[in-house]
């Protein structure tokens, strides 16, 4: 990820984090890569040869056109994560509102339905825990508790052996109003 896992607002303050690691660099092959949160990218930050575009096709006709491009691009060649900040994103308040959190919630979701066949089943899995999660948790921030807990137990229901899910339905139903 060329962002050092970050999405920005304002210069220098993280308003999302994809990813732990922040320096170093990640070769070889980068798909599984993308659905175990270890890489966040977007088609400006991205370095390839022109020859590249001869098999992998850029299709505006869908949600998400441009994370299928880049997976694409990792379904066929061998690539590279630079882990160090090289570019800020520029996030307006129009374009980052819970409206959108959602519909970029239910694309994601798709996004790794549409990877299933492909993936490792404990890596689905995860993807998915780990976007209900993350859901549940902006839905908490916003106040929307049902929601929230809803989320999370969507998240149980992919891994239902896993704690975090239960410890995050409870926190959701017995938080304070």
């Amino acid at each position: 990820c060329m962002t050092g896992g970050y999405e920005f607002k304002t210069h220098g303050k993280p308003l999302v984090f994809f990813y732990k690691q922040r320096s170093g660099l990640k070769m070889d092959d980068l798909f599984l890569s993308f659905f175990k949160s270890e890489l966040m990218t977007s088609p400006a930050t991205l370095i390839f040869k022109r020859r590249c575009l001869d098999t992998v096709v850029f299709s505006k006709n869908i949600e998400l056109g441009h994370i299928h491009f880049i997976l694409d691009l990792t379904l066929h060649f061998k690539g590279a994560i630079l882990y160090d900040t090289l570019l800020y994103r520029r996030l307006h308040e129009t374009g980052y509102s819970a409206i959108n959190h959602t519909k970029r919630h239910n694309d994601g979701l798709e996004l790794i339905r549409h990877y299933k066949h492909l993936l490792p089943r404990q890596v689905y899995s995860k993807a998915l825990l780990k976007s209900h999660v993350n859901f549940g948790e902006t839905c908490l921030k916003e106040k929307l508790r049902l929601k929230a807990a809803k989320e999370f137990f969507h998240a149980w229901s992919h891994q239902p052996f896993n704690a975090i899910p239960v410890k995050k339905i409870a926190k959701a139903l017995l938080l304070p109003l």
